[in-house]
């Protein structure tokens, strides 16, 4: 349902007041009580309007799997008076089915940001946000999913995703993809409070050094190093630190990682080599670790006995500082 503007013809001085009017005026009112919803851009995001009382939100079309059903929720939404679910019913191919978004402008320089609550009956349902992109004509570019898990949360939950638009992108469309026919788990997933919006950088400006000391991991396992307290705000969404290695054992290989409560970074690691190596690590952000103190943990092994691991602020400077800042900060 679009905005359907009066004729003059209709508003005309004793003109016959009709039910049509009436219905025109009606739909027009849902229409911008949608899109004052959660998102602005996208229309009716926490799934309040329904105008045709089809039991479809009104922005959005509805395909059901095989077996699958899908329905208001309005006994416990998490936002407003409605939320939206659907139903795996079990059972090999069977599914629940997606909500599919209108077109949400974008441009290819702004990143967008999705940000969505959801809770299931069944925490191994296959569940999935995707979005796809379409260029000024609508013409389909390219997908991909910003969230798509088979660990999901059995309680209202908050998740931020950032997409990655292709060249020439300047129209998404969200798929909210529900028990998915590829995972044999039945249930039920509720979705509300969908948002969407750019996404901007802030990694230069948000730049600060922490200090580790530079330590031998002295194990094949890997263990705690050292520890800094550091503040994530709330539209942290990956964090990236650069790091130096040194080796002197040519048959040993030491590697590094951090960690932030459950949230471990990828490795970085070096052979023996005799010189300080250049590594980055990246580590992603769970939405419970955002807004808060937490404790960046620096954890290192090795494979044999003479190994180091060393955080710098550059590569020419061997100081024991690191240069530790958010790759992508976002503002919802």
């Amino acid at each position: 349902m679009g905005w359907n503007p009066l004729t003059s013809n209709e508003i005309q001085v004793k003109q016959p007041t009709r039910q049509e009017l009436w219905q025109k005026i009606k739909d027009n009112l849902d229409y911008l009580y949608g899109t004052m919803s959660p998102g602005g851009r996208l229309q009716n995001g926490s799934f309040e309007v329904d105008s045709d009382s089809d039991g479809i939100p009104d922005g959005w079309t509805q395909s059901l799997y095989p077996g699958g059903s899908g329905a208001y929720e309005t006994m416990a939404p998490a936002h407003g008076a409605k939320a939206y679910k659907f139903t795996h019913p079990g059972g090999a191919n069977n599914g629940g089915g997606y909500l599919e978004s209108d077109y949400i402008e974008i441009s290819d320089t702004n990143v967008p940001m999705v940000d969505f609550m959801i809770k299931c009956s069944a925490a191994g349902m296959k569940n999935i946000v995707r979005l796809r992109y379409f260029d000024k004509a609508k013409a389909f570019l390219s997908s991909e999913d910003v969230y798509s898990s088979t660990s999901n949360p059995t309680s209202w939950s908050r998740f931020f995703a950032l997409g990655t638009p292709p060249a020439s992108a300047r129209y998404i469309k969200i798929d909210l993809i529900s028990g998915y026919t590829d995972t044999n788990v039945a249930g039920t997933i509720t979705w509300d409070m969908v948002e969407v919006s750019a996404a901007w950088s802030l990694a230069i400006k948000s730049t600060v050094t922490l200090d580790f000391p530079e330590k031998n991991p002295g194990t094949a396992s890997y263990v705690d190093l050292s520890s800094i307290s550091l503040w994530v705000p709330p539209w942290a969404a990956t964090l990236v630190a650069r790091v130096r290695i040194k080796n002197d054992n040519a048959s040993d290989t030491t590697y590094a990682r951090l960690k932030i409560g459950s949230d471990l970074s990828d490795e970085a690691s070096t052979s023996g080599t005799g010189s300080w190596e250049n590594g980055t690590l990246t580590l992603n952000i769970s939405s419970g670790n955002r807004n808060t103190v937490v404790t960046l943990v620096l954890q290192g092994k090795r494979t044999a006995s003479v190994a180091s691991i060393h955080k710098t602020r550059d590569a020419n400077d061997a100081s024991g500082a690191v240069d530790y800042a958010p790759a992508s900060y976002f503002s919802a």
